[in-house]
């Protein structure tokens, strides 16, 4: 077995659980669940078309069919949570990684998965026009990640501290679907390999909590990783934005180090030591 299929498989227990499970996910009737998604909620049915409208442009034909499907029967079996912009995203990396790893059921598994992968940083995604968890835990996870950033590097804390807003914008925008919109279709495996190791030997709740707290270390190891950039000029706010741009161009070698600036920052925090 290749180490991408070992992966895969370890995925796969993570997210979805063992064999009774996973059979079970994958006798679904994703056809006839997807037919019944438009009498529960017709306006999430018509953003995921939006959606994979603007994100599925060079798929071939039969991936954006599958995706849509499945993300149809999401939304038939999870009416009251529903359908969120960014769902698409993550069911884009996800299917393209069980595609990769020749599962029978890569749309199975997908939909599958879907859900342990939304509730890892939940609290990021609003559940309606008014609801205010995701900016206050948007505030919380700002100020962590400055008090790691700044154990590490007060330099570059220092930089941080007047600009924890444009920190709150980042995790709203790229926390709820674990960064899936920031790095691109090959890279973020690297970090969703970091976010789920070792999940499929623990609980689903231990592992759902391992991943949302290596989120914050992953953000940290970005800023900490680009450091030199934070120290660059006056303009901390304009910093900021070329940052976030370089962060999606990143290749590999680049991702390969924030991850392992991220183990490191866990590594620490579990030893409850002081990064130096």
């Amino acid at each position: 077995m290749s180490v991408c299929e070992h992966t895969g498989r370890n995925w796969l227990r993570a997210m979805v659980g063992g064999r009774s499970s996973l059979r079970e996910a994958r006798g679904a009737p994703l056809q006839f669940l997807a037919s019944h998604a438009r009498d529960k909620n017709p306006a999430d049915c018509d953003q995921i078309i939006l959606d994979l409208q603007r994100n599925t442009r060079d798929m071939p034909e039969e991936g954006k069919k599958s995706l849509k499907t499945l993300l149809f029967a999401f939304v038939c079996l999870n009416k009251g949570i529903g359908y969120a912009q960014g769902m698409d995203v993550l069911a884009i990396v996800l299917r393209a990684h069980f595609v990769d790893i020749k599962s029978a059921y890569p749309d199975h598994d997908t939909l599958a998965a879907l859900g342990f992968v939304c509730r890892v940083n939940a609290a990021f995604i609003p559940l309606h026009s008014n609801d205010p968890t995701p900016l206050q835990r948007a505030s919380l996870f700002a100020s962590e990640v400055w008090l790691e950033v700044t154990s590490m590097n007060p330099r570059v804390g220092n930089r941080l501290l007047p600009i924890l807003d444009l920190l709150e914008m980042f995790a709203m925008k790229h926390l709820g679907i674990c960064f899936a919109n920031l790095f691109d279709k090959q890279t973020i495996r690297l970090v969703w390999g970091y976010l789920f190791r070792g999940a499929e030997t623990v609980s689903h709740s231990k592992a759902l909590a391992m991943a949302a707290r290596r989120s914050r270390h992953v953000a940290s190891a970005c800023i900490l990783q680009h450091r030199k950039l934070w120290l660059m000029g006056k303009d901390t706010t304009q910093n900021f934005q070329i940052w976030e741009s370089v962060l999606q161009v990143a290749d590999r070698s680049v991702v390969e180090r924030i991850v392992g600036v991220a183990t490191h920052l866990e590594v620490l925090e579990t030893a409850g030591g002081e990064a130096r």
